[in-house]
């Protein structure tokens, strides 16, 4: 199945594993892995909304993300996909 960075717009193929490019982030594992996450974002002006940023390996990089990313940490990255349009977060 394929899925696009909703930062930087790259598709990737989900069955595809691959190695994560960046030795001296959090991720500990030198096996293959899916090459997209799920990022909750949390909006600026309702800090109880939050959405879903799917972001390939780079975008994730220039995250440097916590336990979640705040509106303006998305918009830092001039996403193809504006904030407000990102899918909602379950509750």
């Amino acid at each position: 199945m394929m899925r696009r960075c909703l930062a930087c717009g790259v598709e990737k193929d989900m069955e595809l594993k691959e190695i994560y490019p960046y030795p001296d982030d959090m991720i500990t594992t030198e096996e293959p892995i899916s090459p997209m996450f799920d990022i909750d974002c949390q909006m600026d002006k309702d800090r109880s909304d939050f959405r879903i940023a799917t972001v390939c390996f780079h975008c994730y990089h220039k995250l440097e993300p916590d336990m979640w990313i705040s509106q303006s940490m998305w918009e830092a990255l001039n996403p193809i996909t504006p904030a407000n349009d990102l899918p909602m977060s379950l509750p």
